[in-house]
């Protein structure tokens, strides 16, 4: 449940940013509604991201086989640094195919709404992670 709420609230808080008003939308209080969201919105952002990674790290501890235990947590800090890498890879695209002004206009919202295309794969592919035995046995000990 804890992986399903993290990439849940990663999800709504990338999503999110890119639906904002801003200042240039002419509106002076749209644009102090958005810049209070953005924070509230990067704030939901950050704490999903770190309970998304404490919370992977301790399901891999629990189900990995031990002898893979050390490539599994590994391609954690791997699979964040092809994040990093893809969403800069994305960035220099569109600011390649539409131009600095369009990605000043509008343009900057397209990596945040694209992350909703790899965020409900992730919620997809998650759906069927079963909990580890270790869990299923404090819950039973908790009875």
């Amino acid at each position: 449940k804890a992986v399903n709420i993290s990439i849940v609230g990663m999800l709504v808080g990338t999503v999110g940013q890119g639906l904002l008003p801003t200042y240039s939308s002419g509106n002076e209080t749209l644009g102090h509604i958005g810049l209070v969201l953005l924070i509230v919105l990067r704030f939901v952002q950050g704490l999903s991201a770190a309970g998304e990674i404490g919370t992977i790290s301790m399901y891999l501890t629990e189900v990995a086989a031990h002898h893979m235990l050390c490539r599994s947590i590994a391609l954690i800090a791997i699979t964040l640094n092809l994040g990093f890498v893809s969403a800069q890879f994305i960035v220099y695209a569109i600011t390649r195919a539409l131009g600095d002004e369009a990605v000043e206009a509008w343009a900057w919202r397209l990596p945040f709404l694209l992350a909703l295309v790899s965020g409900l794969i992730a919620i997809w592919g998650r759906r069927g992670i079963p909990e580890s035995h270790m869990f299923l046995e404090q819950q039973k000990e908790e009875q």
